[in-house]
């Protein structure tokens, strides 16, 4: 593919973006959630304490 329709397709992407804010909002809303959010239920779930010992082992 050339170089200068490799442009006018982001052209055409850039001008739907600023059309559509929904998009837009949708894109930043995620990297908020998964930058904060996930950062946050790592810490407030406490993975490293692993299997708790009271719990009977399966067999």
């Amino acid at each position: 593919m050339r170089l200068s329709k490799a442009w006018i397709i982001a052209a055409k992407d850039f001008r739907i973006f600023s059309k559509k804010r929904s998009i837009i909002y949708t894109v930043v809303g995620f990297e908020i959630f998964v930058s904060v959010g996930l950062p946050l239920l790592l810490k407030f779930s406490d993975f490293r304490k692993g299997i708790p010992r009271h719990l009977p082992s399966p067999s």
